[in-house]
């Protein structure tokens, strides 16, 4: 029987590393927390490969003008998001932020969008004679809700910033499309040119291009779009409009937005 010989061989190492222990072993911190490491590396590689960064439910928006339209009025309802690096973004209570421009103008759309932090808490005393040394025992994983006067541009979204980014990044596209491979920033005919063709969110995911972790635990939900009263002082309306958001969700066969056009598949009986 013939065995067919590869024609030629690459070999390397990926990122995970798991620990291995054996009977007799002594343990040390590195070694347990090497666990955790590997359970969360793995999880993110997958998110972040599967899915990318974006919206996966909630975190809807209301918006309202306050103090006869001198204050801005921002509730965001409690959600989950996904960021660059497939954090998750677990909004568990909803948000309620108030922007008081003071004396300065307000801006034509305001940007609301929600961050990935964590923080270390837990303290326990050490095993120390006096009991004088402490250290924290736990990370917890946070959130902060933000709002700007324009598009963030290292912010997860469906919409590519305006604004050109360095070529040292020019190989990341998170989010998809956005870093430019040098030369000047679009012009204003070109720009307007890009608003009326229809933004594809996911065309590096269709294409097989791999997800990179872009720097940023931030993600863009909404943008609110304001109307003025004339001064640009004092608000008249204020829309929440979503189409910046990228959102990621598995999707489920036998659901009607199913599409079977990928190979030329026919739908089994029942569209299940």
């Amino acid at each position: 029987m013939s065995t067919v010989k590869a024609l030629a061989c690459g070999k390397g190492m990926g990122t995970l590393e798991r620990p291995l222990y054996s009977p007799g072993l002594l343990l040390e911190d590195d070694d347990l927390t090497s666990g955790v490491t590997y359970t969360r590396r793995l999880t993110q590689l997958l998110f972040s490969s599967l899915f990318g960064c974006g919206v996966i439910c909630g975190l809807k928006i209301e918006a309202e003008n306050i103090c006869d339209g001198r204050k801005l009025k921002v509730k965001v309802s409690k959600g989950l998001g996904l960021d660059c690096a497939g954090n998750p973004i677990e909004v568990s209570s909803p948000v309620v932020l108030t922007y008081d421009p003071d004396c300065d103008r307000f801006p034509k759309s305001i940007w609301v969008v929600a961050c990935y932090t964590e923080r270390e808490c837990g303290p326990r005393e050490l095993s120390a004679c006096d009991g004088s040394d402490r250290a924290n025992t736990r990370y917890r994983a946070g959130y902060e809700i933000k709002l700007y006067g324009s598009q963030p541009a290292s912010a997860c979204s469906c919409e590519p910033p305006r604004e050109n980014t360095s070529s040292s990044a020019s190989d990341c596209r998170c989010p998809p499309g956005a870093h430019a491979t040098g030369g000047a920033a679009p012009s204003a005919d070109k720009a307007k040119a890009a608003d009326k063709e229809p933004r594809d969110c996911y065309a590096d995911h269709r294409d097989g291009i791999c997800s990179c972790d872009c720097g940023s635990s931030c993600i863009v939900i909404g943008r609110i779009d304001l109307t003025f009263k004339g001064d640009e002082v004092t608000i008249d309306e204020a829309k929440p409009s979503y189409d910046p958001v990228r959102r990621i969700r598995p999707v489920l066969v036998g659901m009607p937005e199913f599409k079977f056009a990928a190979h030329n598949a026919t739908p089994p009986p029942g569209g299940g």
